[in-house]
């Protein structure tokens, strides 16, 4: 599931916005599954996975550790982050493998699903830059010091401006 919390959509997205995507793993197999990875994967159109140049608030980045599940259940977890300002903007296609550890990703492995949409193997996403002149600066990252003032106080504003426009 593909929550944007920013200004885009599911499927298309915004520099700086943040991202999650819920991944549930089910175990419809009869036996248990021990050390199940699942990562998260987003490559650009010349095949380049670019998830490390996200910027992930999970510890876990762009890779989690289900630990064992058992037959008949499921675990979920959330990747968290934001697009970063000067991420490469255009197609990419955002794809999700969970597999074994313990069994070895070439024994246990799925990189398909139902929920994807182009062959229950990706997601196609839409990096988009601001083309709204009204709106090619944003702000990120903003800290007001102190955090609480009082008439006539002075109040020092700290952020980091970037152009997202195209």
């Amino acid at each position: 599931d593909i929550n944007n919390n920013g200004d885009g959509d599911e499927e298309e997205w915004h520099l700086l916005d943040e991202i999650e995507i819920e991944v549930e793993v089910q175990n419809n197999g009869n036996i248990d599954v021990d050390d199940v990875f699942v990562e998260l994967a987003l490559f650009d159109s010349s095949g380049n996975n670019q998830v490390n140049d996200l910027d992930f608030s999970n510890k876990d980045e762009e890779k989690f550790d289900f630990g064992n599940i058992d037959e008949d259940e499921d675990a979920t977890e959330t990747f968290v982050f934001k697009v970063p300002a000067d991420f490469e903007d255009g197609n990419h296609k955002l794809a999700v493998k969970a597999y074994s550890d313990d069994l070895g990703e070439d024994v246990e492995c799925i990189d398909e699903s139902s929920d994807l949409n182009v062959d229950d193997m990706y997601t196609t996403i839409d990096v988009q830059r601001e083309n709204d002149a009204g709106k090619f600066i944003a702000f990120d990252n903003i800290v007001f010091d102190p955090a609480d003032a009082t008439c006539g106080e002075t109040v020092t504003l700290t952020t980091d401006v970037y152009n997202i426009g195209d």
